[in-house]
């Protein structure tokens, strides 16, 4: 009976994404790209430096500044 009703919420939850992907499109943005990996780099670096209070936020706010910089280029 579980298996059933799982089964069914996935059919449905997939029916669901084709159907809102088709009208949906998501644009690629170089600001967030920039973020993701100023992210990771936050952390590393705070890892690192026993510091992970302070890198985070800059690696974040680097991230998203090279990303700007990289659209502003692109048009």
């Amino acid at each position: 009976m579980v298996k059933k009703l799982l089964l069914l919420e996935l059919k449905n939850l997939i029916y669901n994404n084709e159907k809102t992907n088709s009208t949906i499109t998501m644009k690629e943005s170089k600001i967030s790209l920039g973020a993701g990996i100023g992210l990771l780099a936050g952390i590393i670096i705070g890892s690192a430096t026993d510091n992970i209070g302070l890198w985070i936020p800059l690696g974040l706010c680097f991230g998203a500044g090279i990303g700007t910089t990289l659209e502003k280029k692109t048009k």
